[in-house]
């Protein structure tokens, strides 16, 4: 599966929202409605707790802020709480992402915030530090950080390099390598990576300004743009899987705010997804389940809502919810293999369960 985090490249913690399986049933059955999110209950000693995914074994793993730091938390579908293991003189952690089995990308956190990257693997114990090359820039100080993991061991890095852009690496579980300057456009925002190591990027394309579309960078073969849905304006895109498929949404003209949900294959032919309300798809697997979400940001009269899909037909959404979520602050929806969904925002943390 493709994981999807909010793009922002500070440590923040997000809330936490967790759906339900969905079941296999025919193309004319009626979309399912999902208990509506309630809220729950922080870990003990955490000011606020965010999700960054969900796992197959629907663990979800997110941030605590505490008193003095920020650390790394798994929390269990019986509400067990356990901290992700710290070393080398580490006094707080980061996660930025999670894959199916458990596989956590994130940081660890000196005394003076600077960032260690490394993979928690699951089970493993100990973080593995990934190794940074000599040279490699960090402008801001704050050390790189593993931003993506992928099924297959590989992980996407970023270091802050300005306010829009941010330095790249690519690891494959034993080689950290720099990304080449015919890559440096798509490598500056690259927000996913999969297991061929392409690398999924927004505004890639240099004739446009503004509303720029979204693109792939393949190894070897260059960058392919993503071209939005006939009559939209341009693409935006969150997830790219390990087929190459990629989760977004298409905007409307320059000046306008509406956008479809969208799926692009591999070959970047972009399909629009049946829905009851604009958005993205923020999340999807390689078995046709993708999901996604929109809120009122900043404004708690503004419904919420939840959409799952299963090959491009809308499955099942949670009733509008109203809720107070900050603008920057937004977590974008996870979906393990069950159907089950985290979202939130960093002070924020619901849930919506039917078996557990």
């Amino acid at each position: 599966m493709g994981s999807s985090v909010a793009r922002r490249s500070g440590v923040l913690a997000v809330g936490a929202v967790v759906g339900v399986a969905l079941a296999a049933s025919p193309a004319s059955a009626a979309v399912e409605v999902l208990p509506t999110p309630v809220q729950v209950a922080l870990p003990a000693g955490a000011l606020v707790f965010g999700q960054v995914g969900i796992t197959d074994a629907r663990t979800v793993v997110g941030n605590a802020l505490e008193e003095s730091t920020t650390r790394a938390l798994a929390v269990s579908k019986k509400g067990v709480t356990s901290a992700l293991p710290l070393s080398g003189g580490a006094v707080g952690s980061a996660a930025y992402a999670v894959d199916g089995a458990g596989d956590v990308a994130g940081a660890l956190l000196d005394a003076a915030g600077r960032a260690t990257p490394v993979v928690w693997h699951a089970g493993a114990g100990a973080p593995v530090v990934v190794p940074v090359p000599v040279g490699a820039s960090d402008p801001a100080g704050t050390g790189w950080v593993a931003f993506r993991v992928t099924a297959g061991g590989r992980a996407l890095l970023r270091v802050q390099a300005s306010a829009a852009r941010w330095g790249t690496l690519v690891w494959d579980g034993r080689t950290t390598r720099t990304v080449s300057a015919a890559t440096a456009g798509a490598a500056s925002r690259a927000v996913d990576v999969n297991d061929a190591g392409q690398l999924l990027s927004p505004g890639l394309d240099p004739a446009r300004q503004g509303t720029d579309d979204a693109g792939v960078w393949t190894p070897g073969g260059g960058i392919r743009l993503l071209r939005p849905l006939p009559g939209t304006g341009y693409s935006d895109a969150s997830v790219i899987n390990s087929s190459g498929e990629v989760g977004g949404s298409s905007w409307d003209a320059v000046g306008q705010d509406f956008h479809s949900p969208t799926l692009w294959s591999a070959a970047g032919v972009p399909t629009a997804l049946e829905h009851r309300f604009e958005g993205s798809v923020d999340d999807l697997d390689d078995h046709g389940d993708a999901v996604g979400a929109t809120c009122g940001f900043g404004d708690d009269s503004i419904p919420c809502q939840v959409q799952l899909w299963h090959k491009g037909r809308l499955r099942a959404t949670t009733p509008v919810f109203h809720t107070y979520m900050n603008p920057g602050d937004y977590g974008d929806p996870h979906l393990d293999e069950h159907g089950d969904v985290s979202l939130g925002d960093r002070s924020l943390s619901l849930v919506s369960r039917r078996d557990w």
